[in-house]
């Protein structure tokens, strides 16, 4: 799936705008990390891309085709979104929140069948939790119910996978359990991905682009390489950082060193 943002602007009000003009894409079997601080509105042009949220002008294009007037289930049908985890207070089992993913599948008042079933146990092993699929919900830490609607979105089969902040409450077993299943399964499917994180260091090892957004609608896209970079960080973000390149498992990869606030201020929204 290619998916191209066009023109995108949004804000709370008419009179300040947290996009303006916003214009990135994302090509099959490619990651796009999104990056910048608090406030800049992360989660906000997730839910506009998807349609949660009206763009004020602008459009997303999903394959050439302009979602606006789409209804739901077109959409939903090859997207997937996992928003930021919150604790769960419904008594579902494990199996059966991960169920609810194949409800585009379903047909009106039909049930799952055990190919979903299949389907729902197989998305559970891929984030490795497939033995707690009998536990309930409400039962586990917040750290596991990530995984779990991270495997709810997998069930779905989708074209296009948007994650935010994926790795929030992980430890860091988990999280990097969760960055190597999504690229060897990005990669294997041939999906579209979009993350929201607050880990450049994440982004590095994982995005082929990345977008990265700061205060006042300003923001950079292009390929993560040129993009992350202590300059732009350090700029975007108010802090000075220093960034560490090695070698590990035939890869480069960076480890991002915060040194100091920039000027020691706040930075404006």
């Amino acid at each position: 799936m290619k998916l191209v943002v066009e023109n995108g602007s949004y804000g709370y009000t008419s009179t300040t705008l947290l996009f303006d003009k916003i214009n990135f894409s994302i090509n099959e079997g490619e990651i796009l990390a999104i990056l910048g601080p608090n406030g800049v509105g992360k989660t906000t042009l997730l839910r506009c891309i998807t349609s949660l949220l009206k763009w004020r002008s602008g459009q997303t294009i999903i394959d050439d085709v302009p979602i606006a007037g789409k209804n739901s289930k077109s959409i939903w049908g090859k997207v997937s979104y996992v928003p930021q985890s919150s604790y769960a207070r419904f008594p579902y089992t494990i199996i059966d929140m991960v169920l609810l993913g194949r409800a585009s599948h379903l047909k009106v008042y039909s049930t799952p069948s055990g190919k979903d079933y299949e389907i729902a146990m197989h998305a559970l092993e891929q984030v490795g939790i497939a033995h707690l699929n009998a536990k309930k919900c409400n039962e586990i830490s917040g750290g596991e119910y990530q995984l779990v609607l991270i495997a709810r979105a997998l069930a779905a089969q989708p074209q296009l996978l948007i994650l935010d902040e994926p790795e929030s409450h992980l430890d860091f077993r988990n999280q990097m359990l969760v960055l190597s299943m999504l690229e060897k399964v990005v990669r294997e499917r041939k999906l579209s991905c979009i993350i929201n994180t607050h880990y450049p260091e994440h982004a590095m090892r994982l995005a082929d682009k990345s977008l990265l957004l700061g205060y006042g609608g300003k923001y950079l896209f292009g390929k993560a390489k040129d993009i992350i970079t202590m300059e732009n960080l350090s700029d975007y973000f108010g802090v000075r950082v220093k960034m560490m390149p090695f070698e590990y498992g035939g890869r480069i990869l960076s480890s991002i060193i915060p040194l100091e606030l920039i000027n020691n201020e706040v930075m404006a929204k």
